[in-house]
């Protein structure tokens, strides 16, 4: 029987326990978090899916010598780290996914990609957008059309929480993760989020792999939160309105019809797919850790930087998750 380990049991962490519940598979998983509460919102969130055939134990307390196959570490960012190599330390970990935003500084990123090497683990990274059919698809259909533009632009979905599933997005379209330049132009005032010691922040980011290039721009009004993706090639077009569900694809400036539905799944009926390649297949969907790591060395340099400059000093690591 294969064992799952589930660190982090609240917004997040719940629901990917609802989607290991859907499994057909009989696996033994255990949630574990600090939190009492955390630990009774995934408890209410299981009894939501009926007839489940997973085993389930729920513990305030980490494990000592265990060994298991899949790890989800469902944190916050500020926990993450010190999660990650209390665990390490004293358990077999076979497999990895982290949540992102990976980790809070640099000497994180590349301390854990060693420790990961050395201890023979595979890891990947949560930016699950490349794991969605329709933009599978979409790559698929721009290969071999480069020059790719895509924007993002909308409202109130954050650039500190959402903006690396976007540039992961990006990467996946290219098929490469090694970003030639990032930049910014953020919005001096940044805003407290309901996670702990952490912010969100509202504006522009440009990336570029080559000619191929990148805007993403997040507005703060008091309206709808809005999501609407670009893509583009010299004759090729997709545009997404992710809220709405909406595609329409274009090719010579001429419409294909109809705006198709566009849906992504919720991560609460996505994990159990993700565990399943990774326990017969070896590997998933998702970027893996050092190809994660590359867009993220960017992404958090970036935060780190603008952080400085408005709040010279306050903080030591980026507080962003």
């Amino acid at each position: 029987m294969k064992q799952i380990l589930l660190i982090g049991a609240g917004q997040i962490g719940s629901r990917h326990l609802q989607a290991l519940a859907l499994s057909r598979h009989r696996y033994k998983i255990t949630v574990v978090d600090p939190s009492l509460a955390s630990l009774n919102t995934a408890r209410s969130r299981l009894e939501e899916i009926p007839n489940h055939i997973v085993t389930v134990s729920f513990s305030q307390k980490m494990p000592v010598n265990g060994l298991f196959h899949l790890t989800i570490i469902a944190t916050n960012a500020n926990q993450r780290f010190g999660v990650y190599k209390q665990l390490q330390e004293s358990n077999e970990l076979l497999a990895v996914i982290f949540e992102k935003v990976i980790f809070q500084s640099l000497e994180h990123i590349d301390e854990v990609e060693t420790l990961l090497a050395t201890h023979k683990t595979k890891a990947w990274v949560n930016c699950a957008r490349r794991s969605n059919a329709q933009y599978q698809h979409i790559r698929r259909l721009i290969k071999g059309h480069s020059p790719v533009t895509m924007s993002v632009s909308g409202n109130l979905f954050g650039l500190a929480c959402n903006g690396i599933h976007f540039l992961d997005l990006f990467a996946f379209l290219i098929g490469e993760h090694e970003l030639d330049g990032l930049s910014q132009s953020f919005d001096l005032e940044y805003v407290k989020t309901k996670r702990q010691d952490c912010y969100e922040v509202f504006g522009e980011m440009e990336a570029n792999i080559g000619e191929n290039k990148l805007n993403i721009y997040c507005s703060n009004k008091q309206e709808a939160q809005s999501v609407r993706l670009n893509i583009q090639t010299k004759n090729k077009r997709f545009v997404i309105d992710e809220v709405n569900q909406k595609m329409e694809q274009f090719e010579n400036n001429q419409n294909f019809g109809l705006p198709a539905e566009f849906k992504l799944q919720p991560q609460s009926k996505m994990t159990h797919t993700i565990a399943y390649q990774i326990f017969t297949l070896g590997t998933c969907s998702l970027p893996t850790y050092a190809e994660s790591a590359k867009l993220h060395r960017h992404y958090i340099r970036a935060f780190t930087d603008y952080f400085e400059t408005v709040s010279p000093g306050k903080f030591t690591l980026c507080p962003i998750s």
